[in-house]
C-alpha cells in the first residue's frame, strides 16, 4: 500500500508542476506584450530627430526676415511722362525701377527726342515728373528739378519753377491755375500765329485771358 501511495504523490507533484508552470509562461508573455505595446507608443511620441526640430524654427525666421524687403521693391508709385514719348501719361511703377523702364512704357522714345540731358539709370520715386525734350529745344525751367545731379528732363516730386508760356505744350500750361484745356490750346495758336510771347502782359490777347487772371497768374510764368 505504501508503495501506492508514493506512486500517487509522486503523480500529483508532476501535475502541479506543469499547472503553475503553464501559468508561469503564460504571465510572462503578457508581461512581454505590455512591454512591448507601451514601447511602441514611447518610440511615435518621440520627434524623428534633434536636427528637424531646430531646423525649423530657424527656416521660418529667414523667411520672415526676407518678406519686408520683398515688399519694399514691389512699392507702387505713380510716374508722369511728357515730351518727346509715343504715349506720354500718368504711369504706375514699382519703386526698384528705373527712368528706361518708364520710358519703355510710354512706348519708347520718338526720333526727334533728345535724350542725352535724361538719366536712363535714375530709379524712379512717386510722383516723378519725366520730360523728354525735342532736338533743339530747351527743358523748361519748371522740370528741370534740383536733383543735385545731371538728369536732364528728370524732375522730382515738388518744382516751385515757373512755366515758360513759350516753350510749355498745352499738357504742361495746364499747371498754371485757372487754365484748362481750352485755354491751354488757344495760348498754343495765338503763339503759332503770332510767333514768342515778348512778356507775359502780352498774354492777355488771348481769348478769355484777361487782366485779373493774368495777375493771379503772373508769378506762375514767365517769357
Amino acid at each position: 500500500m505504501d508503495k501506492y501511495w508514493k506512486i500517487l504523490e509522486q503523480l500529483d507533484k508532476k501535475d502541479s508542476l506543469k499547472k503553475y508552470g503553464k501559468l508561469a509562461i503564460g504571465g510572462l508573455v503578457s508581461i512581454l506584450v505590455v512591454v512591448f505595446i507601451w514601447g511602441g507608443r514611447g518610440n511615435s511620441q518621440e520627434p524623428s530627430s534633434p536636427e528637424e526640430a531646430v531646423e525649423a524654427p530657424l527656416e521660418s525666421q529667414s523667411t520672415s526676415e526676407k518678406s519686408p524687403d520683398k515688399e519694399n521693391t514691389q512699392e507702387e508709385i505713380y510716374i508722369d511722362i511728357k515730351g518727346a514719348v509715343h504715349q506720354p501719361g500718368v504711369y504706375r511703377m514699382t519703386a526698384q525701377e528705373r527712368v528706361m523702364d518708364a520710358l519703355n512704357k510710354a512706348g519708347g522714345l520718338l526720333e526727334e527726342a533728345e535724350d542725352r540731358g535724361v538719366n536712363l539709370s535714375q530709379k524712379l520715386t512717386d510722383q516723378m515728373v519725366i520730360y523728354v525734350p525735342r532736338k533743339g529745344e530747351e527743358v523748361p525751367d519748371f522740370l528741370r528739378g534740383n536733383l543735385g545731379e545731371r538728369t536732364g528732363g528728370v524732375a522730382g516730386k515738388e518744382s516751385t519753377s515757373q512755366i515758360n508760356i513759350n516753350t510749355a505744350d498745352a499738357k504742361q500750361l495746364q499747371n498754371i491755375s485757372g487754365i484748362g484745356p481750352k485755354k491751354a490750346n488757344d495760348i498754343i495758336q495765338y503763339r503759332e500765329q503770332n510767333g514768342r510771347f515778348k512778356s507775359v502782359d502780352e498774354l492777355t490777347k488771348v481769348g478769355g485771358i484777361g487782366k485779373k487772371t493774368l495777375e493771379k497768374i503772373r508769378s506762375q510764368i514767365k517769357v
